[in-house]
């Protein structure tokens, strides 16, 4: 049985990570989570990779994500200690 990600879900992941750190910074998250504002900026960039979709069946307009891609989603977004 393999247990290895799929080339898709290591692409979704890097890309996350990629994304994360670029525009989910420390002191961005800092700030913001400081001042109890809504971080929209990464919020956007979450519709620009259609992370919103990625739940739902393709035949609704999503992307037909499984629990791995959910899971690698929230991984990710834990691994910068998101406070949302």
């Amino acid at each position: 049985m393999d247990f290895d990600l799929s080339e898709e879900q290591n692409i979704l992941r890097d890309n996350l990570r990629r994304m994360m750190d670029e525009v989910a910074t420390s002191d961005y998250l800092r700030e913001h989570d400081e001042k109890g504002l809504y971080p929209y900026a990464v919020y956007d960039k979450w519709v620009e990779m259609g992370l919103l979709g990625l739940p739902f069946p393709e035949e609704y307009g999503g992307y037909g994500g499984d629990v791995i891609d959910m899971a690698l989603v929230s991984e990710e977004l834990g691994r910068k200690a998101y406070p949302f």
